[in-house]
Order: C-alpha cells, then sequence, then structure tokens
C-alpha cells in the first residue's frame, strides 16, 4: 500500500528524513489536505502542530483543507518527490476551480500565494468573501468511496473531486456526497483529519434533486481540469449565452436581439429548484425575477468576477453539457474573429484590433517590437502594451530607468502604492510610472487590485469608527459624517456596509426580499432544541456546549451576532447550556 513512512522528529522540530516519501505515496484523485492528514496519522504526531511543524515549518500554516500555502516549503522537505508545487496546487488543491473564468492575473498571484508563505487575501481576491457563496468550503466524502478505499488501501481519504464546490453527488458512485462537521465550521480548523462516518452528515437528496446535482457536479469537475492557462474571455461567454437563449426563442429581435425576461426567469428559477435544496447552491436565484436578473447580468454585461457557480449553473440549464457550450464558444469566437491583415496592408484601413492581431504576427514571425509598430504606424510603447496585455513580455529598450530601480517600482506598484509615491521612489516622471504599468505583464492588473483591497480597508475601517462614535446614528448619521466614504462603500462594497447597522436604519438593497427573522427563529429555536436533546442523550451526565451545537447546526454560527433579534432561539440555547441530563421543553417546539 502507498503510504508514508513513520519520520523520527529531529531536536528543532523538522525532519530531514521527509525528503524520502516514495513518489507513490500519492493514492488515486486524493488531496493534499488527505496526503497530510495520512501523514500525521502514520507518523504517530500527537499534536497537529507538529505535524504541521515538520511538513511546513510553522505550527499553523499550511493546515487550511481547501486553500493551503506554504506548498513550496512541503516541497522542499520532501524533494520533489511528490511533484513540484505548481503541480501539486494544480491536480491535488480545489483552486483550480476559479481559474476559467477569472484574469491570467489572479490565476498567477493565487499560485504564488499558496506557494508562498500565506494566502493572504486570496479569498478575496477570488470574490468568495463577496459572492454570497460560502467561502468556507466544507470536507465531503462518499460512503461507498470509504468502504472501497479501505478495502483497497487500508484507510479513508479525501478525494480531491469530492471537495469541489457544486460537488454533492459522487461521480463514479452517483451517490450523495456526506459533509464533514469539522474544519470548515471552525471546529477542528487546524487539526488534521481523515473521513470517519462519525464526523459526517448525510446531504438529503431525492429525485429530480439528485439528477440536477449529478449534472452540477459532472459541469464543476470539468471546469476544475480544464488545462493550465485556458480561460473563456467574458465577451465570447455572454455571446454564446445569447446564442442559446435565441435557439431556445428567449431572445427575439434583430442584432443581440432583447430578452424575454419572464419566460426567461420562469424556466430558469425552475431549474434552480432542486439544486437550491443543497446549503451551498442556495445563493443562486430563488425567485423568477432574481432569475432573470441574473440571466441578463450574465449574457447582456460581458464581465469577469462572477462566481463560478453562477455560470456553471446557467451552463446547465442553456446546455446540459460542457461539450455543447465549448461549441458554443467556439461558434461565438468565429464570429467575433477578424480576418488576418497581409503584412503590406494600409495600416490606416486596419481597425484596432486587426492591428494586434498583426502585431503579434509580425513579433512571431521575428520583428522586433520597434520594427513591427513602426510597419503599423504606431508608438513602440502602444506596441509593447498591447503584447503585456496578452501576457507576452518584452525586451525593455536602454534607458535611465535601471534594472533594480524598475524592479523596486513594479514591487512598490504591486503593493498598491500610488503613482506619485512610486515615480518619487524611482525618481522618475508619472508618465514613466505608467508605461512601466502598460508594458509589464500583469502589473496593471496586480497594481489595480492591490489599490482595490487597499481601499476597500480604508473605507471599512473608517466606516467602523463612524458606527462606534456614533451607535445610535445608524447609515443617515455616517453618511452625513462622511458621504464619500458612504458612496464608495455602497458602490463597491453594500453587502458588507449594511451587515454592520442593525435595526431600521440600515438600508435594503433594492428588490432584496426582508427577512422574516419570526420565522427564522422559529425554526433555529425548534432545531437547537433538537440537537440539545440528542446530545444530552449521547453523553449524560455531561454538560451541553455552545460549539457542540453550531458544529451540527452550521448556520447558528453566523447568527450568534443577531440573537437581539432570535429571542426564542436565545432561549432554547440558554435551557440547553443550562441542562445537564436533559433539555428544558421548548413550548413553541413542534
Amino acid at each position: 500500500m502507498p503510504s508514508i513512512d513513520h519520520v523520527d522528529m529531529t531536536s528543532n522540530g523538522h525532519s530531514d528524513l521527509l525528503g524520502e516519501i516514495i513518489p507513490q505515496a500519492w493514492l488515486p484523485d486524493e488531496s493534499f489536505f488527505s496526503l497530510c492528514s495520512r501523514h500525521h496519522c502514520l507518523s504517530r504526531n500527537f499534536r497537529s502542530s507538529s505535524t504541521c511543524q515538520q511538513l511546513f515549518g510553522h505550527r499553523s500554516q499550511g493546515s487550511a483543507h481547501d486553500l493551503p500555502s506554504r506548498i513550496g516549503h512541503f516541497v522542499q522537505v520532501t524533494r520533489g518527490q511528490l511533484g513540484d508545487a505548481e503541480t501539486i496546487v494544480r491536480s491535488r488543491t480545489i483552486l483550480p476551480f476559479y481559474f476559467p473564468f477569472s484574469a491570467r492575473v489572479v490565476e498567477v498571484d493565487a499560485i504564488e500565494r499558496m506557494v508562498g508563505s500565506s494566502i493572504g487575501s486570496l479569498k478575496f481576491q477570488l470574490g468568495l468573501l463577496t459572492s454570497r457563496f460560502r467561502a468556507n468550503h466544507p470536507l465531503k466524502a462518499c460512503a461507498t468511496c470509504m468502504s472501497k478505499d479501505r478495502a483497497e488501501w487500508g484507510c479513508a481519504y479525501w478525494h480531491v473531486q469530492h471537495q469541489l464546490p457544486g460537488v454533492w453527488i459522487c461521480p463514479v458512485h452517483d451517490e450523495p456526497l456526506w459533509q464533514s462537521d469539522l474544519k470548515a465550521t471552525g471546529i477542528g480548523r487546524f487539526q488534521w483529519v481523515l473521513p470517519q462516518i462519525s464526523n459526517l452528515n448525510p446531504t438529503p437528496t431525492h429525485g429530480e434533486a439528485t439528477h440536477a446535482l449529478k449534472l452540477a457536479a459532472q459541469l464543476s469537475i470539468w471546469l476544475w481540469s480544464r488545462p493550465a492557462g485556458m480561460r473563456f474571455e467574458p465577451v465570447q461567454v455572454s455571446e454564446a449565452y445569447r446564442l442559446a437563449l435565441r435557439e431556445r426563442g428567449l431572445l427575439r429581435g434583430p442584432g443581440r436581439g432583447r430578452l424575454t425576461h419572464s419566460e426567461i426567469g420562469r424556466q430558469y428559477a425552475d431549474y434552480l429548484v432542486p439544486i437550491r435544496r443543497v446549503e451551498e447552491l442556495r445563493s443562486l436565484p430563488d425567485t423568477s425575477e432574481a432569475a432573470a436578473r441574473e440571466v441578463a447580468r450574465l449574457a447582456c454585461e460581458p464581465r469577469s468576477g462572477q462566481h463560478p457557480l453562477r455560470h456553471l449553473a446557467l451552463i446547465g440549464w442553456l446546455f446540459g453539457d460542457a461539450v455543447s457550450f465549448v461549441d458554443a464558444i467556439c461558434t461565438s469566437a468565429q464570429s467575433q474573429g477578424t480576418p488576418e491583415a497581409e503584412p503590406d496592408s494600409e495600416p490606416e484601413s486596419l481597425s484596432k484590433d486587426q492591428r494586434q492581431t498583426t502585431l503579434l504576427n509580425l513579433v512571431n514571425s521575428g520583428l522586433s517590437v520597434s520594427a513591427a509598430s513602426r510597419k503599423l504606424g504606431i508608438d513602440p510603447h502602444t506596441g509593447m502594451a498591447w503584447l503585456a496585455r496578452d501576457g507576452i513580455s518584452t525586451n525593455k529598450r536602454p534607458s535611465l530607468l535601471k534594472a533594480d530601480v524598475r524592479s523596486r517600482m513594479a514591487a512598490a506598484l504591486r503593493h498598491g502604492n500610488s503613482k506619485r509615491d512610486v515615480a518619487a521612489l524611482g525618481g522618475v516622471s508619472i508618465e514613466s510610472v505608467t508605461r512601466l504599468l502598460r508594458t509589464e505583464v500583469g502589473l496593471r492588473d496586480a497594481w489595480m487590485q492591490a489599490q482595490a483591497v487597499k481601499a476597500q480597508t480604508r473605507a471599512r475601517r473608517t466606516w467602523c469608527r463612524l458606527l462606534a462614535d456614533n451607535p445610535n446614528s445608524g447609515v443617515s448619521g455616517a453618511r452625513l459624517v462622511r458621504p464619500d466614504i458612504y458612496a464608495w462603500l455602497y458602490r463597491n462594497d453594500r453587502e458588507w456596509m449594511l451587515e454592520q447597522v442593525q435595526g431600521p436604519a440600515a438600508h435594503r438593497e433594492a428588490g432584496a426580499p426582508r427577512v422574516d427573522w419570526d420565522s427564522r427563529d422559529r425554526t433555529l429555536a425548534n432545531e437547537v432544541a433538537v440537537i440539545a436533546m440528542n446530545l444530552a442523550k449521547a453523553f449524560p451526565g455531561r454538560r451541553v456546549k455552545l460549539w457542540q451545537i453550531y458544529q451540527r447546526l452550521p448556520e447558528l454560527k453566523a447568527k450568534l451576532g443577531h440573537l437581539d433579534q432570535l429571542p426564542l432561539t436565545h432561549l432554547a440555547i440558554k435551557n440547553a447550556l443550562r441542562a445537564k441530563t436533559e433539555v428544558v421543553h421548548i413550548p413553541w417546539a413542534p
């Protein structure tokens, strides 16, 4: 059986013997977290921090089950026998799931963060924190896979395809996956665990839901397994959606046509009903109006930044499989393509897109950027900027901007420093900084992202300080003091802003349904009472602890800060924690 042999610890907590792990240690479809968890069990380390120190050179960094960091250190201590860092990231973690619908710079930066010492704001940059889908990916396992793995390999382990967002049906056995209580809920956050029925809960699915979730799982696995560097252009994606809508008779009129919103909303909302039964997918549209808005946003406003699950849900409805979607993408690309220009064409007769294509062809044929740019009648710096946009780096012409100065300026820009500050750092003009941003591959996107993160952090801190200084004024009072901060958050971070303010002063997003707090309160109170009763029976004579309750009811943890609006739930929790051998009867629980 492929395994990781027992490793003796040295006095400083590291092991030089880790490099002797046999190359065949990966089990079929095994995730990176699973391999490390197997090592923890077989090495007989008492503390999880000891294993983490062995593998990652840190007591906690690297222990994340979904997007771990310090993989570069892991490759060093294993001497690369389990693969290089990028291969591990691409084939043993869920990260590639987020690449095909994102910008190229996001992919490069995300891999660097996971290979490096910390993922930092990676989940924010991937859009997970603002997507309304959960950012804490739960551990999942198939009961049949677990039995077969024990018989064949001696232990059950985590399959990487099971961990992908949107995968709730085993692709091999067509069975609903079981979800773990650990890691994603905050319980055992730094622990190493392998799947066991005792810490897994079944996913309730039936009939139509199973069929719909099977398609969702197939699409998620297909997206995750795309070749490195392969991505879908937003314009081509939206055009493919419009082609499919037109074939269904849901797009009318000449040209780009008009969406039949009411019919689209009704059909798409009906398709999503069985999928939304899974907790992870409940952020998909729940009404025909919301469904119509989502289709219009994805089909009419080409842009990146949408969570892949939104695209996959729409692909499942419009195309039914990945092959049909790819065919539509190819058709869209051909319809938008421009004829390749002859080298001796008149530059003035070519469009901008044609000139960019011609420039790329000329450079690929061996011409320098300067010569190709002059042939097209454009400035060489413009040519370098066009190539940089396509991810092509060019040799820089000699200038006063020395390599070390250029490197320092690029690093400062990647940290989000202003053009003026960077110009002062390098002793150059602001125009030189702008030229550097345009001609360095990926630098402009990285600078804009870093600036956005800085602006968000600054706005959030200011907003929190305003609310702390004026606790009774709500949104209106804070808006009067700093209208600029309010405007920025309203446009860019509205959901977070409204979450900071409780009570009627908080503005509600236009068209969003009101929260029925009474119904939510009754439901949560009943669930708390039932869970507390089961815990009291399972552990007689012991007091029930709060973490035991929200470990079995993950959505309760997010509501602990709103117990003033959930009085029945608050009372149910108090009764549960007070009881020792039995739980006080809750009269409102049916």
